[in-house]
């Protein structure tokens, strides 16, 4: 890995969010992907991005839990 020059890494970082949503063109998703292998720095920006985007889309709270009427019968 190495490190690029400086505009490359805003280009590629204010693009993860896009990248994660799959908003990015073909062409475009490439050229981040190959960016962000070959770079320290926005490999580890991309992780932290995409860590929060999975913590933020897991539920807070445990979902509802509720019995099917029947004694001993499942839970859904």
């Amino acid at each position: 890995m190495r490190l690029t020059e400086p505009a490359t890494c805003d280009t590629t970082r204010a693009a993860l969010d896009d990248y994660l949503r799959h908003r990015l063109p073909p062409g475009r998703r490439r050229r981040l992907v190959d960016h962000v292998v070959q770079c320290v720095r926005c490999m580890r920006v991309f992780t932290d991005v995409r860590e929060s985007a999975w913590t933020a889309a897991t539920p807070t709270r445990a979902p509802h839990v509720r019995r099917t009427g029947r004694p001993g019968g499942p839970y859904v």
